[in-house]
């Protein structure tokens, strides 16, 4: 569900997030109001954590042990300090957080976009009656290709149902051909995918019910893809075709094979995703998209690509088939245990993003755990993999994961990225060993340190949102004024961008200004006039002149827009500048501005971590164990009754939300 495009796996990374900086000047009552921010990490951090050191499972603060039943149900006993003097076979609730409070930026809402940063902008007319295409008509379609968005003419092949199969020219197909594979999709994958994730949005801006299914030649890499600009009229979104559409490979899928037939279920999931959430991390939109084809009948490739990169981030989507394997998996573990196809629909449905949406739903549905536990069940489920139990997937065997073998007694220096995870496998002689770990205790959240200081406005980062930063500034007394800064980015080249505007009404209208960095680079249509986008590399100081806006009253504003899917780290803000009006602002305070999305951030947050031991036994049940790890990032746990042919299985995972930098730890075991 892109804005740009949600294509199968098989496509190379097209995303970058929309930045805007833009300038306001105040006259008239716009979307300006007054906010009284705070700074991350001075008062908004979470005290409550476990900070047992145990040397038994049952030594920490407070061990939670989940017992799942039946589908649908979900126990929760809470085991008071030092009670449990054995080991669990079951799975444990995760530790509180340390990770400090960042505020969840808004959404992206491309109408309003429109109204207030396109020029001369006019609202589209509603389209009252349908106009149905018919067999054998010409059509026009903007398609993704290589040079960006390029329009190029189709036939009408064939109409079914529920879709106009579209052709271009030199791939139109035996009309047999297509009706089987319209049959495959009227009878199997439409009602298998739209029962558990509802409908795409139909009728869409055209009013027809139908939608399109076009076959042609797309960017490179790309087996399919949705673009969600085909909701909004050209008005909003100009390479629009206004007509729900997916998007097919015509030369590099055979239409009659399962290949094709996978992945058309699985871009309809994007397109009924995009009609009940809009605003999806790619993650989560991607992995419900590999389990529709399979709801459909189909199997997806990239599971065992996964098993063999466990180190991938879950939450960290960069389109390789591992993110996706990763994403599958989750979601086939998450249905396994927590309601089944009922939850994967809920999610789908939920208005919150990412791992805010999995805890929404968990509690919704009565379950008393959230996304973290669940992820940490996952964890070791993929390593033990059994046919029953809480550990078990419905309907699946996976390959042994990828290990890290490890001898005893020694140590071993690692690096794991948020949401990936390290399987660290060691025997031992002895009966007793000792886990140490020692973490990192903050993770780095930006690429650079501050320009200055200990802090800067960061952006935020996720799939279409719309951060701003806002704050009035008096140019009365003066007649020439230039704005300057420095900005640290990292941007999703030619899909999202970064503006410098003005406004002299409140910000009900604007301008967008150029500025020393800023470029017209616009190959996919998401910009809205001269922006930043890409990479800086590090600290750049950009700047633009203000001189027009002398003599009054204004407002600036920076602003950061990201499609729909794919995100970098965002936009960072420091060292403000107006000299005309002897004006500086280093970001050591909130110093009145107006965040909506934007936090003021240090250069990093806590780590938090996961640490899980399982003891395989020659023989018998396998023991869980949950490594406690405190706020100095380090823990202990003493583990006994050891044969010479057992296993020690140590899963070292972060699990710090806001942060995708990996981190470095210290495994030692003795």
């Amino acid at each position: 569900m892109l804005d740009k495009i949600t294509a199968d796996f098989n496509t190379k990374a097209l995303a970058s997030a929309l930045t805007a900086i833009i300038i306001l000047c105040s006259a008239c009552k716009g979307d300006i109001e007054d906010f009284t921010p705070t700074i991350v990490g001075d008062s908004h951090t979470k005290t409550k954590v476990n900070t047992g050191t145990a040397t038994d499972p049952g030594s920490s603060d407070m061990t939670i042990i989940e017992t799942p039943t039946a589908i649908g149900t979900q126990k929760k006993t809470v085991t008071q300090p030092g009670s449990v003097k054995s080991p669990t076979t079951v799975p444990l609730l995760l530790q509180d957080s340390f990770e400090q409070y960042i505020p969840t930026p808004p959404d992206r809402d491309l109408p309003a976009l429109a109204r207030r940063l396109i020029k001369d902008y006019v609202e589209p007319k509603k389209i009252p009656t349908p106009q149905p295409l018919a067999l054998g008509q010409k059509v026009y379609f903007w398609i993704l290709r290589d040079s960006g968005n390029t329009k190029v003419s189709g036939e009408v092949s064939y109409i079914s149902e529920h879709a106009y199969w579209i052709f271009e020219n030199d791939f139109i197909p035996d009309r047999d051909d297509i009706k089987k594979v319209a049959e495959s999709f009227e009878n199997n994958i439409w009602p298998a995918v739209t029962e558990v994730f509802g409908y795409p949005v139909t009728p869409g801006i055209d009013a027809d019910e139908r939608i399109v299914i076009y076959n042609g030649i797309l960017q490179s890499g790309m087996g399919g893809y949705f673009s969600a600009a085909d909701s909004y009229s050209k008005e909003i979104r100009k390479h629009s075709n206004e007509r729900q559409a997916l998007y097919m490979s015509a030369d590099r899928l055979t239409l009659t094979s399962r290949q094709y037939l996978s992945v058309l279920a699985h871009e309809l999931q994007h397109a009924t995703h995009f009609a009940s959430d809009s605003s999806e991390d790619s993650w989560v939109n991607e992995g419900l998209s590999e389990i529709a084809a399979e709801i459909a009948g189909f199997n997806r490739s990239a599971i065992s690509t996964f098993i063999m990169n466990p180190s991938t981030s879950l939450m960290e989507f960069d389109t390789s088939p591992a993110n996706y394997g990763a994403a599958n998996l989750f979601f086939a573990f998450l249905a396994t245990h927590y309601g089944g196809t009922k939850i994967l629909s809920a999610v789908s449905q939920n208005k919150k993003d990412s791992m805010d949406s999995i805890d929404s739903v968990l509690a919704d549905l009565g379950f008393d755990v959230t996304g973290h536990d669940v992820y940490a069940n996952w964890l070791i489920a993929n390593y033990l993999n059994p046919k029953e139990g809480p550990y078990r997937y419905e309907s699946r065997s996976l390959p042994p994961v990828k290990q890290i073998p490890l001898k005893v007694p020694s140590s071993l220096n690692g690096q794991v990225k948020s949401f990936g995870a390290d399987y660290v496998v060691g025997s031992s002689k002895s009966q007793q060993i000792t886990i140490e770990f020692k973490g990192e205790v903050e993770t780095a959240l930006l690429t650079h340190p501050p320009h200055s200081g200990k802090t800067c406005w960061w952006s935020n980062q996720g799939d279409s949102i719309n951060s701003t930063l806002t704050k009035r500034v008096d140019l009365s007394d003066v007649n020439t004024a230039t704005l300057s800064y420095w900005v640290n980015y990292d941007i999703e080249e030619s899909w999202d961008y970064g503006y410098t505007m003005v406004s002299t009404d409140e910000g009900v209208t604007w301008d967008i200004l150029a500025t020393e960095r800023s470029n017209n680079l616009n190959p996919n249509g998401n910009s809205y006039g001269p922006g930043l986008t890409g990479n800086s590399m590090g600290w750049v100081q950009d700047s633009a002149d203000i001189s027009s806006y002398a003599g009054q009253e204004i407002l600036i504003r920076f602003e950061y827009i990201t499609d729909d899917a794919l995100f970098a780290k965002g936009i960072c803000l420091d060292d403000f500048e107006i000299r005309a009006i002897n004006w500086t602002d280093d970001t050591t305070t909130t110093g009145n501005w107006i965040p909506k999305g934007f936090t003021l951030v240090q250069t990093t947050i806590p780590t938090d971590y996961l640490i899980q031991v399982i003891h395989k036994k020659d023989s018998g049940d396998p023991m869980v164990y949950r490594l406690p790890v405190n706020k100095n990032a380090t823990g202990t746990i003493n583990l006994s009754d050891i044969e010479k042919d057992d296993l020690i299985i140590t899963i070292v995972s972060a699990v710090t939300r806001q942060s995708t930098t990996p981190t470095e730890y210290t495994l030692t075991i003795r």
